[in-house]
């Protein structure tokens, strides 16, 4: 290698790891503080913690033959169930021993998983992944195996806990557009539907642009008008049970036909840079699922492409509204918050 070409070398590998390092300090600034509810006992933890407790098997119950985890299109249509058939309310009734209710972020670091797209030298987006191992479902106004609405705030059947899973996947995503070391737009995940909010360069604040839908069924709710900034960092407020997010503290209606509203508040911080684990991911999710491996620095769960909990069951005359619904997809999904191409 002649002295020329080495010096070459030197100058890329230079600039694309000062490249990289500009983004993964940009990541690590604009973690959130995120404010889970007062109240709220199902608390974050990690997955490496969560998986131990499951074991991948098919819809019946028919099980793997080991219990790692596996990976690719061989899983799609797996599940994660919890190991040895145990029954959910056995493990929902014993709060002080069961994996299911997680760590306390304030008193033990739990990690937060954040997935880097690289668009352009400064032109990328990124999601911050949080993980719980259960998800409270909402009380639910039902008559025989019928959803009903409220009427004037009154519920003419009877009430019922519908929506709970294991494991349960919350996410917010930043798209920096290379203009300013802020984000140029955040996206909040709420559930089934969704919220982004824009910096106002002038103000340096983040303001209401539009809301999405997941689902053809999702609702629209009403979503606050602006994101908090205290002392450099974004506050989102998790919703009690069932975590989806917020920009600012309240009752949130989030489904106002069937009478459905999100609880959050200034409960337990979770200050999620203190154990923020950056993961860089190509712009073509299913190129990158075919072709990543553990020998890049990825985890093995990364690549399960079934259900994160158990298969749905009590459900009533639509698998829409079940007493446990499925599993939460994982983290690689063709779906997402920002494109390149649209940046």
């Amino acid at each position: 290698m002649t002295a020329w070409y080495r010096k070459l070398v030197i100058v890329f590998l230079t600039i694309v790891t000062s490249s990289a390092s500009r983004i993964d300090d940009l990541v690590r600034r604009w973690s959130p503080l995120i404010w889970l509810a007062p109240g709220e006992r199902f608390m974050p933890d990690s997955i490496e913690d969560f998986l131990p407790h499951t074991q991948p098997g098919d819809f019946y119950g028919k099980m793997m033959p080991e219990q790692n985890i596996i990976g690719g299109d061989n899983s799609t249509k797996l599940y994660l169930h919890t190991v040895n058939d145990i029954v959910l309310d056995e493990l929902l009734s014993n709060a002080s021993n069961s994996f299911l209710y997680g760590k306390d972020p304030s008193k033990v670091p739990v990690p937060v998983y954040a997935l880097v797209t690289k668009c352009h030298e400064k032109i990328f987006h990124v999601t911050y992944w949080l993980f719980f191992p259960y998800s409270l479902g909402k009380e639910f106004c039902v008559l025989g195996n019928i959803p009903l609405p409220h009427v004037f705030s009154t519920c003419l059947g009877t009430k019922m806990l519908l929506g709970s899973h294991v494991g349960d996947y919350e996410h917010l995503s930043m798209s920096f557009d290379g203009n300013s070391s802020y984000p140029a737009q955040i996206y909040l995940g709420t559930h089934e539907s969704g919220v982004y909010y824009t910096l106002n360069r002038k103000t340096r604040s983040f303001v209401y642009s539009e809301q999405i839908k997941r689902k053809f069924l999702a609702p629209k709710p009403l979503f606050p008008n602006e994101i908090r900034i205290k002392k450099k960092r974004i506050e989102v407020f998790a919703s009690l049970g069932s975590h989806g997010l917020w920009a600012e503290p309240g009752n949130h209606s989030y489904h106002r036909f069937l009478g459905i509203e999100d609880i959050s508040g200034y409960g337990t911080p979770w200050s999620t840079w203190q154990d923020l684990r950056i993961y860089h991911v190509d712009r073509d999710v299913d190129k990158f699922k075919r072709e990543a491996n553990v020998e890049r620095g990825l985890p093995k769960w990364m690549f399960y492409e079934g259900k994160w909990g158990n298969p749905r069951s009590n459900c009533l005359i639509w698998r829409y509204f079940c007493g446990i619904t499925d599993g939460p997809p994982g983290m690689l999904r063709s779906v997402k918050d920002f494109y390149c191409d649209k940046m």
